[in-house]
């Protein structure tokens, strides 16, 4: 999973800082996003077999915290991403 939290520099306090992420019950938490990071997480321990999203059964609930009016891109991939 790949979050990258995008932000107005100028009007940072309209901003998510916090996600949670829920896979299949497992629970992930990423805190202390600041304007334009980007971060990669493995959710593989919440998946269940083959370990993909496609066909699988497998949930994933996206929870975003923060002002409203924020805006983050998720991207939910099997490959590595830079």
């Amino acid at each position: 999973m790949n979050i990258s939290r995008r932000g107005s520099r100028q009007h940072s306090h309209h901003c998510i800082a916090h996600l949670r992420i829920e896979v299949n019950g497992v629970k992930f938490e990423i805190a202390g996003l600041k304007d334009g990071e980007q971060r990669n997480i493995d959710i593989s321990s919440g998946l269940y077999p083959p370990y993909t999203l496609a066909n699988s059964g497998n949930s994933v609930i996206v929870t975003p915290l923060g002002a409203p009016g924020g805006s983050a891109m998720i991207v939910l991939s099997n490959m590595n991403l830079p």
